[in-house]
């Protein structure tokens, strides 16, 4: 068997073959659409079930009745489909042929209303193809022996001359088929006469309709003599109303056209307008964004040196009340020092002891006085440098309020070139530091004073 097939096979007939799945296809509906009502009488009056296959397998009667709807499922797996319909072990069980000999038996058995010996013929065929197993005497076997004797009788009524079978129906049917043409001879001489009648009726009916069409024929030529003297006085009306209306539009499209050059005028004026503002602001755009940047830095490094010259004034402030408060008996006693020329030695006191002025004292006040000037000036450093920093953040904060207030007149109305001139000057002044200068006029002797005037001669 070739890969490429469909094949259905048999025992008792011969073998269906097709290339295609579309071919075999056609022919399983054909198959089902022939055998459905035998396959119904099958399901509803076989009662044992059939084992086939040398008792491997058992088949009902639904699953006989539903046998072409199973192997219209495995069209699409032409392996399953032919192991499927193969000769031992298949588990799809189909009628033969309905054109085959055993085919035609059971059809027309059932046909002629012989059911019991249709189903007789089916089950011997069934039988004989799957091997089926069944006991002596049951009801398969008695229904096999039954079959078998029908189908192998089969040849022989194939066989038999038709004229010997059928005598008298034929010559019933030929009787009946006279008695038809007698009939409808009747029925063709009383037709022939209805339609002479018909013929007379329908010449009269023309005679008048010929009457009925000059008639018209007259009413159509006045009607289009009238028709055509209202078109001429409609045409001249029309004419006229379109001349009229013509003259409206072209006033509307001079008026229009007016308008137009107007509005146009005005919008090449706001163009304009909004180009020279637009060129403004790109022109003072990036500034704003500067002083902006400028007034965020300042004011943040102002707020940081007035924190620090919080700090180094507190620390300033607290050394100078916590010194004197927790050391100021240790500052006093160092300024003299208690000498002896007889150390004390167990139990002896010293003597010849007297007070001696001790540089020590000085020093401390010196370091005291040191730490001191250096806190004050950073803290005066840092005053300075908040001062600083809160007037450089003043002064971009109100040059850039000076360009937005700039911008805002520009966007209202025209600026002249000398006030644009005068604006821009005061836009791009030079930025003060604001930082205050210390008058050196006068004398000032602290260390920190006189270090940062050696540095500042150095620089």
């Amino acid at each position: 068997m070739e890969n490429n097939e469909y094949r259905v096979n048999y025992k008792l007939c011969e073998n269906v073959v097709f290339p295609s799945k579309q071919g075999m296809k056609r022919y399983l509906a054909k198959e089902s659409e022939i055998w459905s009502p035998f396959l119904e009488h099958v399901r509803d009056h076989l009662k044992p079930d059939l084992t086939t296959d040398y008792g491997r397998r058992t088949s009902n009667a639904e699953q006989l009745a539903n046998a072409f709807e199973g192997l219209l499922n495995r069209l699409d797996d032409r392996t399953a489909f032919n192991r499927a319909t193969g000769n031992y072990g298949h588990s799809v069980i189909l009628p033969p042929p309905s054109d085959s000999l055993e085919g035609m038996l059971i059809l027309g058995l059932f046909d002629s209303d012989m059911a019991a010996d249709a189903l007789a013929a089916y089950i011997y065929f069934i039988a004989i193809n799957t091997d089926a197993k069944y006991q002596r005497d049951d009801a398969i076997d008695i229904l096999v022996q039954k079959g078998k004797a029908l189908v192998g009788a089969a040849p022989i009524v194939k066989a038999l001359p038709y004229s010997r079978v059928s005598t008298s129906k034929m010559a019933g049917a030929v009787r009946t088929a006279d008695n038809h043409v007698k009939s409808l001879a009747d029925e063709v001489g009383a037709a022939q006469e209805i339609n002479a009648n018909h013929v007379l009726e329908l010449q009269a009916q023309l005679d008048d309709q010929k009457k009925q069409a000059r008639r018209v024929n007259d009413t159509i030529l006045r009607l289009n003599r009238r028709r055509d003297r209202s078109h001429k006085l409609w045409v001249k009306v029309t004419n006229k109303l379109v001349e009229e209306r013509f003259e409206e539009a072209r006033k509307k499209v001079r008026s229009f056209e007016l308008k137009s050059l107007q509005a146009e005028e005005a919008r090449v004026a706001e163009f304009e307008r909004l180009q020279s503002l637009f060129m403004t602001q790109l022109r003072l755009r990036a500034p704003v964004k500067l002083w902006e940047a400028r007034e965020t830095k300042h004011s943040k490094n102002s707020k940081s040196a007035m924190t620090k010259f919080l700090v180094a004034g507190g620390i300033a402030v607290g050394f100078g009340l916590l010194v004197p408060f927790f050391f100021g008996d240790y500052i006093a006693s160092s300024f003299l020092q208690i000498v002896c020329t007889t150390p004390a030695s167990d139990g002896v006191p010293a003597q010849g002891c007297e007070q001696v002025f001790s540089a020590k004292g000085p020093i401390t006040i010196t370091g005291l006085l040191l730490v001191m000037s250096i806190l004050m000036w950073v803290a005066r450093l840092q005053y300075r440098i908040h001062l600083s920093e809160r007037h450089l953040a003043l002064d971009a904060s109100e040059k850039k309020a000076f360009a937005e207030s700039y911008l805002a007149m520009k966007e209202g109305k025209d600026v002249s070139s000398e006030s644009e001139a005068i604006v821009l000057a005061s836009l791009f002044r030079p930025t003060q530091d604001g930082i205050i200068r210390d008058d050196e006029s006068g004398m000032d002797l602290s260390a920190v004073s006189l270090m940062a005037r050696q540095f500042s001669r150095n620089g």
